[in-house]
């Protein structure tokens, strides 16, 4: 289609429909708003985390903030993986564990502070045990863990 023809109406019915469709949508239209309507619909459409982080890949790189991959982890319980690295921050990865303990395989190592251990804590404490947080903890050194955590984990 001719870039000329390419209108944000236009660019916001694509990407609604199809999100990889952002691709094809000329960088001057590509507002933080109709990238978070594409990432949605990826995010419908795709059941493959592979499909859903070419997605993020083609995001301007204006987008590349952290209040732009706080509203994609709101969207999806497993997106923490098609986050960059450098942009999973100590709230996202908390957030992201928080609506799926499996994502904590996806924190990276300068993430886990005493303050994610915390947090960490605090989801188990709620009830949202599962297998994937079990398997943290026994994963953590015994210098991490609290003394109750020791008996429990060890």
């Amino acid at each position: 289609m001719p870039e000329d023809i390419k209108t944000q109406l236009l660019c916001h019915v694509a990407v609604q429909n199809f999100g990889m469709a952002l691709t094809y949508v000329p960088e001057p239209l590509k507002t933080s708003e109709l990238c978070l309507v594409a990432v949605q619909s990826a995010i419908r459409d795709f059941r493959d985390q592979r499909e859903f982080g070419k997605m993020i890949e083609s995001l301007p790189e204006s987008l590349n903030t952290p209040g732009f991959y706080q509203a994609i982890v709101q969207c999806k319980n497993w997106s923490l993986s098609c986050i960059p690295e450098g942009q999973r921050t100590l709230e996202l990865c908390i957030a992201s564990v928080n609506q799926n303990p499996k994502e904590l395989r996806y924190v990276p190592l300068l993430v886990k502070s005493k303050d994610f251990y915390g947090a960490i804590r605090q989801i188990m404490s709620n009830g949202d045990e599962d297998d994937s947080v079990y398997d943290f903890f026994t994963g953590l050194p015994d210098e991490a863990l609290t003394d109750d955590e020791r008996d429990v984990f060890r």
